[in-house]
This record gives C-alpha cells, structure tokens and sequence, in this order.
C-alpha cells in the first residue's frame, strides 16, 4: 500500500527553476517587450508567479498575460524532473479542455486519463 503521494515536487525533489525562468521570461518578453536574466527573476521572487507577473504586467494585461503563462506547458518538464530525480513519474491528462493535446516527452511510467483509474491505482498500488 502507497503511504506516500507526492503531487508536486517543485523546487523540493526536482529542479524546476529552469521552467520558472523561462515561463516568466516568455511571458515578460510578450508583455512588456524587456528580457530577464535568471539573476533578474530571481530578484522578484517571494510571491507566488501570478503575483510577480500582476506585479509587472500592466493591470489592462493581466489576464491575457496569466492566461499566456498558464498555457505554458509544464509537464514534459515535470515528467523529466520527476525521472531526473528518479521517482516514479505519473502524466494525467483528463480535463475536457487541456494544454497537453499530445503525449508526454519523456513518456511517464504511468499515465491516467481518467480520476477514477488514477485514485485506484494510487489506493491498491504497492512497491
């Protein structure tokens, strides 16, 4: 029986600074026409991204820029940091409208399209 389910590992098992870097970078070269260095990023930090980027973005942009951001896609990049650091990696792709339209690259070791398939695997898994 699985004791454990770690959902998000982000900046704790996995470096995923890279991905943050760059999010925040495309999205501040859309908007504001201005690159930033990792240094300049990491100066902003504190509040959670949605808050540096509302921070920084003009009010009458903000929710076209959250939106760009968000369309960003994470996940082959969680996938790559969850084998990097070499956890079981598990993709999910079950929300009708969905950033991920492919497969995962890296492939996961599992993957659910469905919650229901997910929460039995994650209560009758064992290692």
């Amino acid at each position: 029986m699985i004791k454990t389910v770690l959902f998000d590992f982000d900046g704790t098992v996995a470096d995923t600074l890279p991905i943050i870097f760059e999010t925040i970078r495309a999205t501040f070269s859309r908007f504001l026409l201005e690159h930033y260095e990792n240094e300049d990023i990491i100066r902003l930090f504190g509040p959670p991204e949605t808050a540096i980027l509302q921070n920084k973005i003009p009010l009458h942009q903000h929710a076209e820029a959250l939106d760009c951001h968000a369309r960003i896609d994470h996940s082959d990049a969680d996938i790559a940091a969850a084998k990097a650091a070499k956890v079981i990696a598990v993709g999910v792709n079950w929300l009708s409208v969905s950033q991920k339209t492919g497969g995962f690259d890296p492939k996961p070791d599992f993957f659910f399209t469905d919650p229901a398939d997910f929460t039995a695997w994650v209560l009758n898994w064992s290692v």
